[in-house]
């Protein structure tokens, strides 16, 4: 049975020197506790110090590639049933591969892609090629997102970009695409983490937090929030999958796999109930 990995890594983790050093950092990362999908119980990787399956091996048919990603629940999630944790699962079922996904923050993930440390980088909306030179995006996007304010008071109005300036704004540190969104914007808190964010905005602190909606209203239910808003003023941004220059040879066949869910109805009928979460 096809499987998939999806495993948390704390912010203390090992950080990369060069793309040499690949087994030793992955076999620290095994040190950490991960999580195995819904899909099959498959350890790849085991706890408590014990070696680490080889970078990219063929076990039973299956190439493991290991991915970094930035994103959150509900897209992805610790049991591996998040949105885009279930795409995966789909396209690994027609290429016998199996995606190990790291959660890392989004400019530590790109690094140890663009190094070779990690294969690769799922779910961004772009990754400059002066950058990050040794990135190859697959071309079909494999998941897109929804960026839009998220607010609870009521005279709050955002219609185009212009109208954040009247308020106190926030936005996580490491999302390009927002700082770039909010150039024109002064004044702008940055923090950390999205949950510091909504922590801010819960508090009274921010007037406007810029979130990708799904994983914003998410973190609203848990933390009361029933009155959550999202301004008019919204982008949806394709994610795209990329992977390190030495796996050129699976572009065509996850490109392939992704165009054929959704030809045949398998990606929307994953996506129903995120489109709705998007809105």
């Amino acid at each position: 049975m096809q499987k998939l990995v999806v495993k948390e890594e704390g912010r203390s983790g090992v950080g990369f020197v060069f793309a040499a050093f690949r087994q030793i950092l992955l076999s620290s990362f095994g040190q950490r506790r991960f999580f195995p999908t819904i899909a099959a119980v498959t350890i790849l990787l085991t706890v408590g110090g014990a070696p680490l399956e080889s970078h990219g091996q063929t076990t039973d048919g299956h190439r493991t590639l290991y991915l970094a990603t930035s994103n959150q629940p509900p897209v992805v999630n610790a049991v591996g049933s998040g949105y885009l944790d279930r795409i995966l699962l789909d396209v690994g079922q027609r290429t016998r591969l199996t995606f190990d996904i790291r959660k890392l923050p989004a400019a530590r993930g790109l690094a140890l892609a663009n190094t070779g440390v990690l294969d690769g980088e799922v779910a961004r909306t772009d990754a400059r090629e002066d950058q990050y030179p040794h990135l190859i995006r697959v071309p079909e996007p494999v998941i897109d997102i929804v960026v839009a304010g998220v607010y609870t008071r009521d005279d709050i109005q955002v219609d185009e970009i212009e109208d954040f300036r009247k308020y106190r704004v926030g936005r996580v540190r490491g999302w390009k695409y927002v700082e770039n969104m909010l150039s024109s914007v002064a004044g702008v808190t940055v923090t950390r983490t999205e949950d510091q964010l909504m922590d801010m905005l819960n508090a009274d602190r921010l007037d406007i937090a810029v979130l990708t909606v799904a994983p914003a209203r998410l973190r609203a239910r848990e933390r009361g929030m029933i009155n959550l808003k999202i301004t008019n003023y919204a982008i949806r941004k394709d994610m795209y999958l990329y992977l390190h220059e030495s796996k050129a040879d699976l572009v065509g066949l996850i490109d392939s796999a992704i165009r054929a869910m959704k030809a045949d109805g398998r990606h929307d009928a994953i996506l129903k109930d995120y489109r709705f979460e998007n809105q």
